[in-house]
């Protein structure tokens, strides 16, 4: 009888043990809290938030996006995409802010994310492909706001965690003199006098 009591007190404690494990390596399926990617402002990672462990790695190139290489433009929406690679289930967490945690721009959700108090995108579903990416959209803020830097926090087992940033430049809004106009300049010369006219 002892035996018995024993045997199911052992099986117990394993299929606790089990449960606790697996509920940990899969941490947040269905998204990361919000606030954890690494920006100077959120401070904390996933690694540092009590769903993972580990010291993230900073890794360049996982965030990117389709901004043209003169830069954005205020109003525009641009698609900004996410890729983790290797073995495990994989989940992130990115957010466009200042120094100060304000979030610059405005975040739409796409297939397989989820926005977080219009602050942050998330996965709304770990993938566990070798190689995963999600996309969202991001509108430009308004024009004269400068660079926008993208913080994120990536997880690509319990204990494999990754940080990057995205800085994005402002298409500069300065105008040159066309060519077309600047034919039409004209300069007159008066004794010692210059007079431009400009047709326009």
């Amino acid at each position: 009888m002892k035996k018995i009591v024993l045997l199911s007190s052992l099986t117990f404690l394993v299929a606790i043990s089990l449960s606790l494990f697996t509920n940990q390596a899969i941490s947040n399926p269905e998204g990361a809290p919000a606030g954890n990617t690494g920006s100077p402002a959120d401070g904390t990672t996933c690694s540092k938030s009590g769903c993972h462990s580990g010291t993230p790695t900073i890794q360049a190139g996982i965030i990117t996006s389709d901004v043209p290489t003169a830069g954005y433009t205020a109003g525009t929406t641009y698609n900004i995409t996410v890729s983790l690679t290797g073995t495990g289930k994989k989940g992130f967490q990115v957010s466009p802010q200042d120094m100060n945690g304000s979030v610059i721009g405005s975040l739409i959700a796409g297939t397989g994310t989820k926005v977080l108090g219009n602050k942050y995108v998330t996965h709304s579903a770990a993938k566990s492909t070798a190689s995963c990416t999600w996309t969202f959209k991001w509108v430009a803020p308004t024009a004269g706001t400068g660079d926008v830097t993208f913080y994120g926090a990536f997880a690509i087992t319990d204990k494999s965690t990754r940080k990057s940033t995205l800085v994005l430049t402002e298409a500069s809004t300065v105008q040159s003199v066309s060519n077309e106009l600047a034919a039409k300049i004209i300069l007159y010369p008066n004794p010692g006098i210059y007079t431009i006219f400009a047709e326009f």
